[in-house]
């Protein structure tokens, strides 16, 4: 078992079973001997809902996502040359892209059980907008192990000037801003008016004032995404965090049963040497009993023969 094949099997799990796969996985190394890899194993990082889905597209939709990767590199391309025209093209088949991309995510999220709201769909078009964005953008999705979704850079801009065939400005068209407007107004606009005319609201004032609400609106939005993803950064150290005093917690578990393990033992020991110390003070009680009983018998045969030595002598000398 090594960290690459744990990491694939992990990435392709949805968020709700990662972290349970993930510490098996840690304990089955740790009881290998192999803790160094544990330490690794427990840092894996379970993924977000974004980069779930996105990392389910790399292994559900190959054809695809390589299709995605290779649009990159052109797009990447294109910039770099400033191929105005090619880039336009590029530019919408990046949209249809990852439009087809997300909704095959969503279907395959749908179909796993795990239906996803519109937030993590954005958060994936975003992963998406950024891999074909920057090269190793591109190399962190293919890889399939995404643990949040991925920020895209600026949006690609399209050369200005007269060789790229764009529409409306540049330096080779007609007449530009107040000249232009002039020279495009029909006649009698631009005269003076008569004071006493009334104010007519001007056509395009409703346009602008839901102009400026919109880029209002787009403006909280991308606060609130920012917000949104710096408070899934600190999730996510907090979860590190939980993880590093649950490894130590587990590490302190461990040495406490070691020494329970070795008090133990040293209790057995005790309890044999203490049980053979007594057997041996028993042994040598009953040894000390029986000299004592030899002993007194031994006086006892003394005198006895001391008695029939004086009766020998005595008859003797009768």
């Amino acid at each position: 078992m090594d960290l690459d094949q744990v990491a694939d099997e992990l990435y392709g799990l949805t968020p709700a079973e990662f972290t349970e796969a993930r510490d098996q996985a840690a304990d089955r190394a740790r009881r290998d001997g192999d803790r160094p890899l544990a330490k690794r194993i427990r840092a894996l990082r379970r993924p977000t809902t974004a980069a779930w889905l996105a990392n389910l597209l790399v292994r559900t939709h190959p054809t695809e996502t390589t299709a995605l990767l290779d649009l990159g590199r052109a797009l990447r391309a294109a910039q770099d040359q400033l191929a105005g025209a090619q880039l336009r093209e590029l530019l919408l088949q990046r949209h249809q892209v990852v439009l087809a991309l997300v909704t095959q995510a969503l279907d395959e999220a749908r179909d796993a059980g795990r239906p996803v709201g519109d937030g993590p769909a954005q958060e994936l078009a975003e992963t998406l907008q950024a891999t074909l964005a920057d090269e190793s953008a591109a190399a962190e999705f293919a890889a399939g192990r995404l643990s949040t979704g991925l920020s895209p850079g600026a949006e690609p801009s399209l050369p200005t000037g007269g060789t790229g065939g764009s529409t409306g400005g540049g330096t080779g068209g007609g007449p530009t801003g107040a000249a232009g407007a002039a020279a495009a107004s029909p006649p009698g606009e631009g005269r003076t008016r008569d004071d006493s005319t009334p104010d007519a609201p001007r056509p395009g004032a409703e346009h602008d004032r839901l102009e400026a609400e919109a880029a209002e609106l787009a403006d909280q939005l991308k606060r609130a995404r920012k917000d949104a993803k710096q408070a899934e950064k600190r999730a996510a150290a907090a979860q590190g965090e939980a993880d590093r005093a649950q490894y130590a917690a587990e590490e302190s578990d461990e040495a406490v049963q070691r020494a329970r393990a070795a008090l133990e033992q040293a209790r057995a020991a005790y309890g044999t040497t203490s049980a053979a110390a007594r057997a041996r003070r028993e042994e040598a009680a009953t040894a000390a009993t029986r000299a004592g009983e030899a002993a007194a018998h031994a006086e006892q045969l003394t005198r006895r023969l001391e008695s029939l030595r004086k009766k020998i002598t005595n008859r003797g000398r009768r």
